[in-house]
C-alpha cells in the first residue's frame, strides 16, 4: 500500500489494497514523503509513524530510509505484521518528522494528518488462538512442511545410492544404480 505525504499535511492512499487481519510480514506499507518542505531538507529527518490500532492500543515505530523510486520524494516502508493486524477494524495513523539542528539550537516538527486504514475481518474457522502461536492449523501446517522438504530432500538421494541392477567386467562383479552408476567397490570372481 503506498501512502502519499502530501502539500496540505494530508495523507493520502496512492495504491491501496486489502488487509486482514492477523496477516503478518507479507504486506509493506510505503510511506512518500517530499525531500524538501517550505525550502526545509527532510533528508535528515527522523519519521515516525505514530498508530493507534483496532483495540485502542497507542505504537510508535521509527521508520527506516529506503532508496525512493519516485524524483522529489523521500520513501519509508514499514512491514504490517500481526501487531498491526491484531483486530480488525480501523488502524489511525499519522507521521511525525522531527531533527534537531545543533548550529541553529533549533528543533523542527513536522505532522501529518490522520489517515484510517481498514483491517477487514475474516472468520476464525478454527477458534482464537493467541497470536503467538499463529493457529493451530497455521502451525501444523508450517511443521507438515518442513517435514514434506526433509522428505524430498532424501528421496532425491534414492537413485543414487540404491543398487538396482549387476555388472560384471573382466570377472569384476559390480553393484550399479538406475542411472547405470557403480555403487561400492565390487567383487573379483575366481578364475576358472
Amino acid at each position: 500500500m503506498k501512502i502519499l505525504f502530501k502539500n496540505n499535511k494530508s495523507l493520502t492512499i496512492t495504491t491501496g489494497q486489502r488487509i486482514y487481519q492477523r496477516e503478518s510480514n507479507v504486506d509493506l506499507l510505503y510511506f512518500y514523503i517530499p525531500e524538501i518542505w517550505n525550502d526545509l531538507s527532510l533528508v535528515d529527518f527522523v519519521v515516525t509513524l505514530e498508530y493507534i490500532d483496532s483495540g485502542n492500543i497507542a505504537h510508535a515505530e521509527i521508520l527506516e530510509a529506503t532508496e525512493s523510486d519516485k524524483d522529489g520524494y523521500l520513501l519509508y516502508t514499514l512491514p504490517v505484521t500481526s501487531k498491526f493486524t491484531y483486530v480488525a477494524g480501523d488502524v489511525v495513523l499519522k507521521l511525525s518528522m522531527s531533527n534537531y539542528d545543533q548550529a541553529e539550537d533549533k528543533t523542527y516538527v513536522l505532522k501529518s494528518g490522520e489517515l484510517r486504514l481498514a483491517i477487514l475481518p475474516l472468520r476464525d474457522y478454527f477458534v482464537y488462538t493467541s497470536d503467538e502461536s499463529l493457529s493451530v492449523l497455521d502451525n501444523k501446517i508450517l511443521e507438515l512442511k518442513s517435514v514434506a522438504d526433509e522428505l524430498a530432500a532424501t528421496a532425491e538421494l534414492i537413485p543414487s545410492t540404491v543398487p538396482s541392477d549387476l555388472e560384471l567386467t573382466d570377472k569384476l562383479l559390480q553393484l550399479t544404480n538406475s542411472e547405470g552408476q557403480t555403487i561400492g567397490d565390487g567383487v573379483e570372481l575366481p578364475v576358472d
